[in-house]
């Protein structure tokens, strides 16, 4: 079975339409749609879809992208025998050709683990993270600063982006990380890495997760020839309205990684910490300027 998990958080709108959009898909099984505790009175709405297809359900907190995709992935292994699971945000458009496709491609690859089509954004570009490559621990120091990322990608050609010049010749790009917003697994894979790492709430879920699958030799690609749309931070600005919020956050979603993950010393989480907490600050000066040269 090909089960779809959506999950929703006070976006009761987007989740509505993007439900009655891909209802008919003869591809999906079944539709999962997690309530992630709204405040909004969302799952009281979103209940109106239930149907033989479509299961809406409401998690008991918000455990964020995290813990209610969890949910939604094991309230489908408990009634259901998913053999594919597609992992949605409800701010996405994709064709059910495409879904078919990426379906097709796992079930025909046992080494690939998962994947995706190539995500747009809604000018039709290819958006830089529709997939990168695993965070190293430099990686990670070098990204705490948009300046100094923006120089070593420069001048060193050091960067956790792939080059989308080399989209244009290929079907097939084996990636290291999926973009989080669209993808499909095998629900084999997912029991097998012990699902999303749920003491990230938000952020490096998809780093986390990709270090899983790399660490048992699987393999994730993007099929260039399906296209995703994405309505980029739609889903996020809702959830996380204060920028301290969100940045703390991020600093513990890396925090996780780094410990967990790439096992590195206390001295270089601190070090880490030290540049992170310098550089949301760069960050926060850069975007405001950017907005006010755009405004002007």
């Amino acid at each position: 079975m090909n089960i779809m998990v959506v999950l929703n958080y006070n976006d009761y709108e987007t989740t509505y339409k993007f439900i009655t959009k891909i209802i008919t898909y003869s591809i999906l099984d079944k539709i999962i749609v997690v309530d992630n505790c709204s405040t909004d009175g969302s799952y009281l709405l979103l209940k109106e879809l239930k149907s033989e297809k479509i299961d809406v359900i409401s998690t008991k907190k918000n455990s964020g992208y995290t813990g209610g995709n969890n949910v939604g992935i094991k309230f489908a292994e408990s009634y259901y025998k998913p053999t594919n699971l597609i992992i949605s945000n409800p701010d996405i458009e994709v064709l059910e050709k495409s879904i078919y496709n990426i379906c097709n491609f796992l079930n025909g690859h046992k080494d690939v683990a998962a994947a995706s089509g190539l995500i747009h954004d809604t000018s039709n570009n290819i958006v830089d993270n529709f997939a990168w490559k695993l965070s190293t621990y430099k990686i990670v120091l070098i990204n705490t600063f948009m300046l100094m990322s923006k120089l070593f990608e420069k001048i060193f050609n050091i960067s956790k982006h792939y080059d989308k010049k080399e989209l244009n010749s290929k079907e097939v790009v084996y990636v290291e990380v999926l973009s989080g917003c669209f993808f499909i697994i095998k629900d084999s894979v997912m029991q097998e890495i012990n699902y999303f790492d749920e003491r990230t709430f938000l952020y490096n879920e998809e780093n986390i997760l990709a270090y899983k699958i790399k660490e048992r030799n699987y393999k994730q690609c993007v099929l260039c020839n399906e296209k995703i749309i994405h309505y980029q931070g739609v889903s996020v600005s809702k959830s996380l309205k204060s920028w301290h919020e969100k940045n703390k956050i991020i600093e513990n979603s890396y925090r996780i990684y780094l410990k967990n993950y790439l096992k590195v010393s206390k001295l270089q989480i601190l070090i880490f910490l030290v540049l992170f907490n310098v550089g949301k600050y760069e960050k926060f000066i850069l975007l405001k300027l950017k907005r006010i040269i755009i405004r002007s």
